[in-house]
């Protein structure tokens, strides 16, 4: 691999020779094995984590068990749809909604080798990874980084060479990538993909603009839990932005919410891919200035994830209790819609009347976005 990545890729293959029995020593792969094999020896430890010879190798046996045990535990169905159209010879790019820090592309993951098919590389936020541990993690499961808060010009550099390693992925390596729609979760439920997203992947375009978006082959991704376990802890900074004062996390906020997301109770689960974006970007060869091509190419991203999202009973109770009407009652229980009021209760009490139109705005948000496509098509 070209060290001109090195700043950013995971590790590669050649390096895992060195890697790998470092890390086996460590308490923190002894209990994160033990989590999914409690009755593993140190010496099995090891042999299961150094007998890797690949990224890939590595996360279906180290990784794999470990998520699909924390999936067991925090989860009751796991669901998905639209995985039929991956081939073994197909790489694309996955442009998704971000609910959770890092099980949103831990599940995309998880899917794709029940299929036989290899993790993609997943693009994860620097500020993600403070320290040496996080970041060998980070590295052994296909993370590549993304650097924040970079003055303008380094941030220009950073991201052409982010573009030309998503090529470099696609292309030379034959793998596929992971990114989110935006940066940052999206706390309200209001997926938006960020225009900014699309234009740092074509900074290393060498040909027409709409052809190499097609190149891409991106594909849509809609994940969604019928419960966030992370919803309450989201509350501070959207009753921030909602009176317009700057929020500012606390030291360990990232890491705190990063375990909750994993440990916390979800409920059911589902991803959902759309369809690769292909005939419908040749719309777009009209269009002059590339902004507003990405623009448009995030709106068409934006509308096969809020049709295809999978919503839950969790998103039409908050709805109808929103708005005060009754017009998905048939899509809940009795007992569903007394559950999410006692855990919005429990989350924001019973006098804030703005934290409470916040929680359920986090729920109803994927409902108003499914739903508003039928209305403006009547």
């Amino acid at each position: 691999m070209q060290d001109k990545y090195k700043s950013i890729r995971p590790f590669s293959d050649e390096e895992l020779k060195v890697v790998l029995p470092a890390l086996a020593c460590t308490e923190y792969a002894k209990q994160a094995l033990r989590y999914a094999t409690p009755d593993l020896t140190d010496e099995q430890i090891t042999e299961k984590i150094t007998s890797c010879r690949t990224l890939d190798e590595f996360i279906i046996k180290v990784s794999f068990p470990i998520v699909s045990q924390v999936l067991k535990k925090t989860a009751h169905t796991v669901t998905r749809k639209g995985f039929e159209q991956i081939g073994k010879d197909s790489f694309h790019v996955f442009v998704s909604n971000h609910r959770d820090i890092v099980m949103d592309s831990i599940i995309l993951n998880k899917f794709l080798c029940e299929k036989g098919l290899n993790p993609v590389e997943s693009a994860i936020g620097n500020n993600l990874v403070p320290d040496q541990m996080s970041m060998t993690v980070a590295k052994l499961c296909k993370n590549f980084l993304v650097y924040r808060d970079l003055p303008i010009k380094e941030l220009l550099v950073s991201s052409r060479l982010m573009s030309e390693y998503i090529h470099y992925d696609l292309y030379d390596k034959k793998t596929s990538v992971w990114i989110a729609q935006r940066e940052g979760r999206s706390k309200d439920g209001d997926d938006r993909t960020d225009p900014a997203v699309i234009k740092m992947m074509c900074l290393s375009r060498k040909i027409d603009l709409i052809d190499y978006i097609k190149s891409l082959k991106i594909i849509p991704v809609a994940v969604s839990y019928e419960w966030d376990p992370n919803d309450v802890l989201k509350i501070p900074a959207l009753l921030a932005k909602a009176k317009a004062e700057k929020y500012t996390k606390a030291p360990d906020e990232d890491y705190v919410s990063i375990m909750t997301g994993i440990n916390g109770y979800k409920g059911d689960v589902n991803m959902s891919l759309g369809s690769v974006l292909d005939s419908q970007l040749d719309n777009l060869r009209t269009i002059q200035n590339p902004n507003d091509i990405f623009r448009a190419v995030a709106s068409i991203i934006d509308r096969q994830i809020h049709t295809i999202y999978h919503l839950f009973p969790t998103n039409y109770v908050a709805y109808d209790i929103l708005f005060g009407t009754d017009k998905y009652s048939s899509e809940y229980s009795a007992e569903k819609k007394e559950a999410f009021v006692e855990r919005m209760n429990k989350c924001v009490g019973f006098g804030d009347a703005l934290k409470k139109e916040l929680f359920l705005s986090m729920y109803a948000n994927p409902v108003i976005n499914k739903y508003k496509y039928d209305q403006s098509e009547k």
